[in-house]
């Protein structure tokens, strides 16, 4: 219970920074902090399994992004967990899944720090 709580209250307080950046203008810190509460956690929980040390199906490692994307190569990452959590494809179906509102976050937080890259 304690776990499920935990989520919405991260989801919301993501959403909170979301909307907190917008209306001052101060997207890059809060995305950054957005990062660090949702989306890094979301990332270690539920990728890092299996795209994480050691050796990385598909070559694709998640531990170590940023909530900077940096290149196009980090674009690509990005763009590539946004694609699979989209279609449901990931986490695959026989490993633990995330929350609804867990996988929204991250959602909406790849969403739109893509387009911020994707327009500079």
């Amino acid at each position: 219970m304690a776990n499920v709580r935990s989520y919405y209250v991260s989801s919301a307080l993501l959403a909170s920074l979301i909307c907190t950046a917008s209306l001052r203008g101060d997207e890059s810190s809060i995305s950054k902090k957005a990062f660090e509460i949702a989306v890094k956690p979301f990332l270690n929980e539920y990728c890092s399994k299996c795209h994480g040390v050691g050796k990385p199906k598909g070559k694709r490692r998640f531990d170590t992004l940023s909530a900077v994307i940096q290149d196009d190569d980090r674009l690509v990452d990005f763009q590539d967990i946004l694609d699979q959590l989209k279609l449901g494809e990931m986490p695959p179906r026989k490993e633990p899944q995330p929350s609804a509102s867990e996988q929204q976050a991250a959602i909406d937080w790849l969403t739109r720090n893509i387009d911020v890259y994707l327009q500079n």
